[in-house]
């Protein structure tokens, strides 16, 4: 009796040490990071970004329609496409690229570069995670690697879409609007830029169904700097991001803290270890 109140006990405890968003990740959620097609490459990348916990906190589910904006080399694409599962769909969006790419300073950071199999011609600069050349494969950001996901059969239900980033256009309604580690790119110059952000939010509220999720992940900038940092930090400021988003019409719904990094002085050029915070937006019923 004794022996089983102490296991009680340490089991107890053991719990309030894991955080609770790692409680609480559904199984076809792990099932889905777990997916043997994921390149090892995206993989190695999985402590520092932490996917089942962050697509738990996104709510999204098997059956829902979702868009990952800017996906890059489609990191969160193939999780999100095994956690709709054959009955959801994917859309991943890759901004369309002008003739002779875009000026080195305005590049994306590495964590929404084409990785893991979706890797640009050329290859990638030793060290910097940049594309060799500061050219970007035409089509778009990533194209090349979201258009070899969408055409495996394994991810069936993925779509890309090429389009600009000022206004996001969808084929159908969707039940969660995703990007991770661009929203900061929408205020840089280049071909990231969103003409108007009041107008680019505008369009993911109408994109979404009554009860969709906005879910915004970025690294943190220091507070009251705003969008200043962007282009040089790669980074935004939570509260000025916070308050662009809710005058679309979204209701704040909550963050995690999942990737929280205390210890970064947000004084340096962003990395997927460092500082970043995790928003759900949802547009009202």
């Amino acid at each position: 009796m004794i022996r089983r109140s102490v296991f009680l006990a340490a089991l107890a405890a053991l719990s309030l040490a894991i955080p609770a968003e790692a409680q609480n990740v559904p199984a076809y959620i792990t099932a889905a990071v777990n997916d043997a097609g994921r390149p090892a490459a995206d993989k190695m990348r999985d402590p520092n970004r932490k996917p089942a916990e962050s697509v738990a906190f996104s709510g999204v589910k098997a059956g829902d329609k979702v868009v990952d904006f800017i996906a890059g080399g489609g990191y969160f694409t193939r999780i999100l496409s095994k956690t709709v599962g054959p009955q959801g769909h994917v859309y991943a969006t890759t901004p369309a690229m002008p003739m002779g790419g875009m000026p080195a300073g305005n590049m994306p950071m590495a964590g929404n570069m084409p990785m893991g199999g979706s890797m640009p011609m050329g290859g990638m600069a030793k060290g910097g995670g940049m594309p060799m050349g500061g050219g970007m494969p035409m089509g778009g950001m990533g194209a090349d690697g979201l258009k070899a996901i969408a055409a495996d059969p394994a991810y069936s239900n993925v779509t890309e879409l090429v389009q600009g980033t000022s206004r996001l256009v969808v084929p159908e309604p969707v039940d969660v609007v995703w990007t991770s580690q661009n929203y900061h790119d929408l205020h840089n110059p280049g071909p990231f830029h969103a003409d108007d952000i009041a107008a680019f939010n505008k369009s993911v509220f109408d994109a979404l169904k009554p009860g969709g999720v906005f879910l915004v992940i970025d690294y943190v900038a220091a507070p009251g700097t705003g969008f200043t940092q962007s282009a040089t930090l790669h980074r935004a400021d939570p509260e000025a991001t916070k308050a662009e988003i809710v005058r679309a019409g979204f209701v704040f719904e909550g963050e995690s803290k999942m990737l929280a990094r205390p210890g970064d002085p947000h004084t340096a050029r962003a990395r997927e270890q460092d500082d970043q915070f995790i928003f759900r937006f949802r547009k009202p019923r």
